[in-house]
């Protein structure tokens, strides 16, 4: 019923980028292209590839196998499941050595034994910046963090870029206000089908609802005229004094100075370290956006535990 629903015109519903790849994939279509290149390839899901690997034409996959953080989305390892003839490129032309190093210490964490070789013409380091020293842009594990970062920055008088969905975080924003004063959420298609609020802040607590979790946290933690307003102060990114972003959001961007939030998810004990690979994955990618420094002062426990040889316990 809820696909009926979902590609008919006339349903106010609306449809999701998940369903018109779906009806394409079902059209079952022909790239009019002499080759296709296929970048981000760790990130493609079976459907995805079920397209490509159907195509009468060469595909390249381009992609590194440790950038990939959408699995809760549905990817899958492509690059490790084709057998394929495979070319490494492992010199990094965005930073120096000190940078690398911490990277490979979380690829060595995922088992990886071709390490990443830093650019020798570029200058970088990984201190910790003064509380007031410039960066251009802190990355967060969870738009929850980013939102209290962003509500941070701007009491404190602060220009803020936000590298999010902001128009996405209104419209739900507005949906929610009308959920709690018994209107329905026409328009934004992940609550359209819910009644009252209650129900989403319900929904937003099982396994299906996961993706809607920090959007509703935000909610009932600051209120919807709070976040609307702060979404409205936002300054555009080439005028704005420094960038927030989730990990998620900042992949395939670069600053010269990236600063950690200290929102991921990772437990240092004296008998081990206990992280999900997907977690290494994460941090990898956040770690690989600074170009001149890296300032990893609140996940500083990790990376030396990581570099004693303490026991990692990778976990779900």
């Amino acid at each position: 019923q809820r696909w009926l629903q979902s590609i008919d015109a006339r349903h106010p519903a609306g449809i999701g980028h998940d369903i018109y790849l779906k009806l394409w994939a079902l059209s079952k279509p022909s790239i009019p292209a002499d080759f296709i290149l296929f970048d981000e390839a760790q990130d493609a899901d079976p459907l995805m590839m079920g397209i490509l690997t159907q195509q009468p034409r060469q595909v390249i996959y381009v992609g590194d196998a440790h950038q990939q953080i959408y699995e809760w989305r549905g990817a899958v390892n492509a690059m490790k499941k084709l057998p394929l003839p495979q070319t490494l490129l492992t010199q990094s032309f965005r930073f120096g050595e000190p940078i690398a190093e911490v990277a490979n210490t979380l690829l060595k964490a995922l088992q990886e034994d071709v390490p990443l070789k830093g650019n020798p013409a570029k200058q970088s380091s990984t201190e910790k910046g003064l509380v007031h020293s410039k960066k251009d842009a802190i990355l967060c594990r969870t738009n929850a963090a980013a939102m209290a970062q962003l509500l941070t920055g701007l009491k404190l008088g602060h220009r803020v870029a936000l590298q999010a969905d902001t128009d996405r975080m209104l419209k739900f924003c507005q949906a929610a206000e009308n959920l709690k004063n018994g209107k329905s959420a026409y328009g934004v298609p992940e609550l359209a089908y819910f009644y009252n609020w209650s129900d989403v802040q319900e929904y937003s607590e099982t396994n299906e609802g996961s993706d809607l979790k920090t959007l509703v946290k935000l909610v009932d933690d600051h209120g919807t005229n709070v976040l609307t307003q702060a979404v409205n102060s936002l300054t555009r990114i080439e005028n704005a004094d420094y960038v927030i972003s989730t990990a998620h959001k900042a992949k395939g961007l670069e600053w010269g100075k990236v600063q950690l939030d200290d929102d991921f998810y990772y437990d240092v004990t004296t008998n081990g370290i206990k992280i999900s690979p997907e977690e290494l994955r994460l941090l990898y990618v956040a770690c690989t956006r600074a170009q001149a420094n890296l300032d990893i002062h609140h996940i500083k426990d990790l990376i030396l535990g990581l570099q004693s040889g303490k026991k990692v316990i990778l976990s779900k």
